[in-house]
């Protein structure tokens, strides 16, 4: 019981959680769709939330750099999250809405694209108010917040597959309910954990930050930014190979790599929670050599939670395959296992690339994530043709192991370079005194 109140091990229960309901809600409308169901509904969402992505401009972990670093007060962050995300977030759904009906899915689709789209201000404020939460290391309402919208998701699918009546245009609704309830429930969340008399315990209350000065502001701007070229080129990686595999491959080839592609990916949403934890608990270390020792736990943790994930899942993949969608995949498990491969380095270098944001090189990071695309995209482009699913598998694993042990040389050479400029201060410190 002692481990529950650990932040970290609750985290990563909570990205438990967070990754079961995203399995179960993928099988149960896997199950209940035709295939052409599966890939209208792939097109409703897939594209308005990466766009939605790109929109939120890093603002979530710049609030987070701001609440931790600078120490803003809680009315400040609160202020800034609600005017970025109301306004803002209706002038990007009016954006998606026409990107999408006009060259994104089908006619007969606009209303659902529209009332996809209309999720941006619930999905910002979510995404917004949990930079808050994670920056005032309030861990149990971050969680919460960041599970909200796909567990609800998962439960309301798992009560229309019950009833039977789980179609397209019902899942689209779930989408819309859970985002609203996940908007309302952060929502509560942040003024029930910053409205206490002391929202940051371990700081006096002179020490918070009242206002945040437009130079300042421009600096978390250009901060989210980096960070969110970075997180973007990530999400591209992981879905790149299925879009170029769409032009290259049958449908039924490419309906086995999907199946694969869901088993090696579900699970890293442990690691992307556990990593999100990482840079809010490092970004709070004010002392730069407690800064840089808090960072190489978290990314040694990183790697052995990754090797706890993943070895079961490469060894055990025939037996995963069948009991999660039937024997007809179970001859899929080299594939799988490959896959699984490569999500290993992908996903265990999370840990790594916050360690870079909280040291303040969010470039450096950014930078090796758009590498790793690169890579990608260019061993697609030649492997596919000759080899067809093999040979985007074999893509993965080589791309991803260049883009891990790419992040994890920066950051030690990074880290190093911190520490040596921390010891001379120290040292030309001692000296004048």
């Amino acid at each position: 019981m002692r481990l529950l109140h650990d932040p970290g091990v609750r985290t990563i229960l909570f990205s438990t959680v967070l990754g079961a309901a995203g399995v179960v809600s993928g099988i149960l409308v896997a199950r209940s769709l035709t295939p052409s169901g599966r890939g209208s509904l792939a097109a409703l969402t897939e594209p308005a939330f990466l766009m939605m992505a790109v929109a939120g401009v890093g603002l979530d972990d710049a609030l987070t750099r701001s609440v931790a670093v600078d120490r803003t007060s809680p009315a400040m962050v609160r202020g800034l999250a609600f005017r970025w995300s109301i306004p803002y977030g209706l002038a990007v759904a009016v954006l998606i809405s026409m990107i999408q009906v006009n060259f994104v899915v089908s006619p007969d689709l606009h209303p659902e694209a529209i009332a996809i789209a209309l999720l941006a201000p619930f999905f910002l404020v979510t995404r917004f108010i949990s930079g808050i939460l994670n920056g005032f290391g309030k861990t149990t309402a971050w969680n919460l917040a960041r599970i909200a919208a796909n567990s609800s998701y998962s439960l309301l699918i798992v009560g229309l597959y019950v009833l039977g009546a789980l179609t397209l245009r019902a899942a689209v609704v779930c989408w819309i309910m859970c985002y609203l309830i996940s908007a309302l429930t952060a929502t509560w969340l942040m003024y029930s954990a910053t409205s206490s008399a002391d929202p940051q315990p371990t700081l006096a209350r002179s020490e918070t930050t009242r206002t945040v000065s437009t130079p300042r502001l421009r600096e978390l701007l250009k901060f989210g930014w980096k960070v969110n070229i970075g997180k973007i080129s990530s999400q591209l990686n992981q879905r790149i190979d299925q879009t170029v595999l769409a032009f290259l491959v049958t449908p039924a080839e490419l309906g086995k790599y999907a199946v694969a592609a869901t088993l090696s990916l579900s699970p890293g949403v442990l690691m992307l929670g556990y990593s999100a934890y990482a840079f809010g608990n490092c970004s709070r270390q004010h002392d730069p050599l407690r800064r840089r020792a808090v960072a190489r736990t978290h990314m040694r943790i990183g790697f052995l939670l990754t090797a706890a994930i993943y070895l079961p899942l490469i060894l055990y993949s025939p037996e995963l395959l069948t009991l999660a969608f039937g024997r007809d995949y179970a001859s899929e498990s080299s594939l799988v296992q490959l896959l699984c491969l490569g999500a290993a380095f992908f996903f265990g270098a999370q840990t790594t690339i916050a360690a870079l944001n909280a040291m303040g090189y969010p470039g450096t990071s950014a930078r090796w994530q758009f590498f790793g695309l690169i890579i990608t995209v260019l061993g697609l482009l030649f492997l596919v043709p000759k080899y067809g699913i093999e040979g985007a598998a074999w893509t993965s694993v080589g791309a991803y192991v260049l883009y891990a042990a790419s992040l994890f040389i920066s950051s030690v050479l990074k880290l190093q370079q911190r520490h040596a400029g921390v010891v001379h201060a120290s040292q030309q410190k001692e000296e004048s005194t």
